[in-house]
């Protein structure tokens, strides 16, 4: 499926974005930082934002997509009478 490649992609990029930013955000804490670096940091914490919430809303919309596709393979296995409901032994 290349839409679960793009996802997983997606993701990747966000973890590997936020584990980036976790160790300059560290640095800002100890007070590590040159103001060139902090300067830095901060364009990269913009474009991180700007892209996690683009990435976000797209990742959305996807695991919406799934969801209702889904909710439509159910129905349509109870209209067909192919949806029973297992009871438990006594």
């Amino acid at each position: 499926m290349a839409g679960s490649n793009n996802n997983e992609l997606l993701v990747d990029e966000l973890e590997q974005g936020a584990g980036d930013l976790a160790d300059g955000w560290e640095n800002l804490r100890a007070r590590r930082l040159s103001g060139e670096d902090f300067r830095s940091l901060s364009d990269r914490i913009t474009e991180f934002l700007s892209f996690a919430k683009y990435g976000a809303d797209d990742l959305h919309k996807k695991l919406t997509e799934v969801l209702m596709a889904q909710d439509g393979i159910i129905a349509k296995s109870v209209q067909q009478g192919c949806w029973t409901r297992k009871r438990p032994r006594a």
